[in-house]
């Protein structure tokens, strides 16, 4: 059995540990760094969830992959960037400041979804908005 086979099954097992439907939860396969015949490989065995971190990489990886995949935004974006990938991107996992949300509206029609991220502990280290703004 490989990695990937392994975190479904232990996924699946943990929501049935907690009652849940295991198609109630998404799983993202962080692709970063990986070549496009290793994500098709992911692909065949029918994921379709696929994170990226870097706008550039993730900006030539989505015209070479299929369609259907749900791509996935989950590092820190550059307010500069988001136009590489606000066209390609399902879910934006990480709002972080007002700058990005501006550059993520701009554009035509709506934007994807995006979660914000709040540094509800106001650490100078951690990213996030100010939970007051």
């Amino acid at each position: 059995m490989n990695g990937y086979q392994r975190v479904v099954e232990r996924m699946s097992e943990a929501a049935d540990r907690c009652g849940r439907d295991v198609s109630e939860i998404a799983l993202v396969v962080v692709s970063k760094g990986r070549s496009v015949d290793q994500i098709l490989e992911v692909y065949e065995v029918g994921h379709r969830d696929f994170g990226e971190n870097r706008a550039g990489e993730m900006a030539e990886k989505v015209p070479e992959l299929p369609g259907d995949i749900r791509w996935h935004y989950v590092g820190n974006l550059q307010s500069r960037k988001a136009r590489l990938v606000r066209g390609s991107t399902h879910v934006l996992h990480s709002l972080d400041r007002i700058s990005l949300a501006r550059a993520w509206v701009k554009g035509k029609g709506n934007p994807p979804p995006a979660l914000v991220q709040v540094n509800i502990g106001r650490e100078e280290q951690k990213g996030g908005a100010d939970p007051d703004t």
